[in-house]
């Protein structure tokens, strides 16, 4: 069974190498990323081999606890997550739990994140090599420490996907995950900022503390065998032993139940509750309030409406940090949010996925399908851009600033529901499926995201462009540059908005089977 899984992990990526160019440059992508991290992986080793022994021992033990804690929290953003040996996918085949067991393991293992982890821990023996009982230690402790990573992941991994059972735990999980991932973005700039401040001084009796965790035990036995300390050497390399058959036990029961009682979507149900669109006549109201459906209930969707919501709030760092000022964070609440929501929808089609082909048999047009998306959009998002604008312009103290506000938001909000109409019929990508992790990319994947994400923000930025001259002199002072604004992006936003609208139905009319084809890959 591993051998068979390790096998498969390897044709996948070779078949990677033969599929689209987005996924040979996102394979190529993610292993360029892992040559870097390696690295600054053998450098940083390098580093801590001319250190003392206490404070190369706190640095390594802080570092593998770190490393553990990644693996543990990994699945919640799961950014890049690898699909490829998802336990969901066996829950038809009658493979017993412990060759499963194993397999999943082993194949684990072929990959860029499990090679870096691999390196890194038992790279550590080149830190201690001092004498020869260290270094077997650490040999010993890179080993377990290896395993401790793989297992917890798949451990926590499948944890997360008992717990997504519910739609409202999933939401949660996966607010919960883009925190995680935007928190961790973040530190290596206040790090660099002095707001964390981390010296070796400071880490000694952290990682002292640590080394008695299961966290740290088979990161810190070298530490103890190099100090002249081999006994508790011994004792923690023998706890961090005895920790993998727990977790392995702890695992193999989590997923005995995930592919007995595999998560089950619920059955629809009809509500009396008057519609919000319910006025709204044709296909663009039905389409219109089934987006507003999506907006509700989908955790893909939940995705970005805490991006949206959320993103802003992180620029408080910033001001704290020192680079931005709580002035200027809040004057550029309102176009960061319009930008979001805007931008947010240039991949919508994807979502609907198979459902979708229900557009063409019906023979709904493309113009009513741009624009019942951008209404489901618009009916909430726009206030929130003007509640945005309005607390702005308050919060630092430029009530003049508050037309300039609205209009700046309405031109990037249009811009980018312009851009997005457009972008959705031209170039749609992978999108997780209904009932997915919304954060999972397959893998070759990621960089035809990005590539994607990139060209379609800065074509929003720059349709938007023209509201920068009135925006910034209305920051100057110039209060009619204020209603200026106000007035151009409103119909700018309109107008863009509209164009939108009528370019991408006429594509999705002419494209419709060649667009149902690429979203249902």
């Amino acid at each position: 069974m591993a051998a068979h899984l390790v096998r498969l992990k390897l044709t996948l990526l070779r078949n990677q190498l033969r599929g689209s160019i987005g996924q040979v440059l996102g394979l190529v992508g993610s292993v360029l990323g892992g040559v870097v991290v390696l690295a600054v992986v053998v450098v940083g080793l390098a580093y801590l081999r001319m250190l003392g022994v206490d404070d190369a021992g706190a640095w390594v033990t802080t570092a593998g606890a770190v490393l553990v804690v990644g693996w543990l929290i990994a699945p919640l953003g799961a950014i890049s997550g690898d699909q490829t040996l998802d336990p969901a996918r066996f829950v038809t085949f009658a493979v017993p739990r412990r060759q499963l067991l194993t397999g999943l393991l082993v194949g684990g293992l072929v990959g860029v994140p499990a090679l870096v982890t691999a390196v890194a821990a038992l790279g550590t023996v080149a830190v201690w090599s001092r004498d020869a009982l260290s270094a077997v230690v650490a040999v010993l402790g890179g080993i377990l420490g290896l395993r401790t990573c793989l297992v917890g992941g798949r451990a926590a991994g499948t944890v997360l996907a008992v717990l997504q059972g519910g739609r409202r735990s999933r939401e949660l999980l996966v607010s919960l995950g883009l925190l995680l991932v935007m928190g961790a973005s973040l530190l290596p700039l206040m790090l660099t900022n002095g707001v964390i401040s981390v010296s070796v001084e400071t880490l000694r009796p952290l990682a002292r503390v640590v080394g008695w965790t299961p966290l740290g035990w088979a990161w810190s036995a070298p530490w103890d065998a190099a100090g002249g300390a081999p006994a508790v050497a011994l004792g923690k390399l023998l706890l961090g032993a005895a920790l993998l058959p727990v977790l392995l036990r702890v695992w193999g029961v989590l997923l005995e139940r995930q592919l007995v009682r595999p998560p089950a979507t619920g059955r629809a149900t009809a509500h009396g509750q008057r519609q919000l669109l319910a006025r709204v006549p044709g296909p663009t109201g039905a389409i219109a309030q089934r987006c507003l459906t999506y907006w509700r209930r989908d955790p893909r969707y939940a995705l970005s409406l805490v991006l949206v919501v959320v993103l802003p709030l992180f620029g408080l760092v910033l001001v704290l940090v020192g680079p931005l000022s709580l002035e200027m964070w809040a004057l550029s609440v309102a176009p960061v949010v319009a930008f979001f929501l805007g931008w947010g929808l240039h991949n919508d089609l994807a979502y609907d996925a198979d459902p979708w082909w229900l557009h063409l048999a019906a023979h709904v047009s493309g113009r009513a399908d741009r624009a019942g998306r951008v209404l489901g959009s618009a009916v909430w998002g726009l206030p929130l851009v003007v509640v945005a604008a309005v607390g702005g312009g308050l919060l630092a103290d430029r009530a003049d600033m508050v037309p300039a506000l609205v209009g700046t938001g309405a031109a990037v909000l249009g811009a980018g529901y312009g851009v997005s109409s457009v972008a959705a019929v031209i170039a749609p990508y992978w999108a997780p499926a209904p009932g997915e992790n919304p954060n999972a990319v397959p893998p070759g994947v990621g960089m035809q995201l990005f590539v994607s994400q990139m060209v379609t923000g800065t074509a929003t930025t720059v349709v938007a462009a023209p509201l920068a001259v009135p925006f910034f002199l209305a920051l100057g002072g110039s209060g009619v540059a204020s209603w200026v604004a106000l007035v151009l992006g409103v119909l700018l936003g309109a107008g863009l908005t509209a164009l939108g609208i009528v370019v991408g139905g006429r594509l999705l009319d002419s494209r419709g089977p060649e667009v149902l084809a690429r979203v249902r890959r």
